[in-house]
């Protein structure tokens, strides 16, 4: 994933964190308004789906970094944590999945197409 903006190390999660209240600022300042999550009109369990403000922050996030910073980040991968617990009490939820973003095409060595013929078997 070359230089990735993991999310799921806990460095990069305190970063954005530490980031957000400047990025708030910048949009104070350039009279643009933050952006929020939203669910889906057809989400009953009210999951914030529509990942508007996640995804205003951590672009800014990344362009920030590049510019001031000199670090360059190839992909970012996330975990989301969505639906309902699978058992009682569970903090694993029936949706959870984690999302790469690549931003840097050069970061793509290779994929696979999926053989859909198999797929009803």
């Amino acid at each position: 994933m070359g230089n990735c903006f993991d999310l799921l190390d806990t460095n990069y999660t305190r970063l954005l964190s530490e980031m957000y209240p400047l990025y708030r600022q910048a949009c104070q300042g350039s009279g643009v308004a933050v952006p929020e999550n939203l669910p889906a009109r057809d989400e009953a369990s009210g999951d914030l789906v529509l990942r508007y403000l996640d995804c205003a922050v951590v672009n800014w996030c990344l362009d920030f970094l590049e510019q001031e910073e000199r670090q360059y980040f190839r992909t970012v991968r996330c975990v989301f944590s969505e639906g309902t617990p699978v058992y009682e009490g569970s903090k694993i939820m029936a949706k959870s999945h984690i999302q790469i973003a690549v931003r840097d095409a050069s970061a793509v060595i290779g994929y696979f197409k999926p053989n859909v013929d198999n797929l009803a078997e």
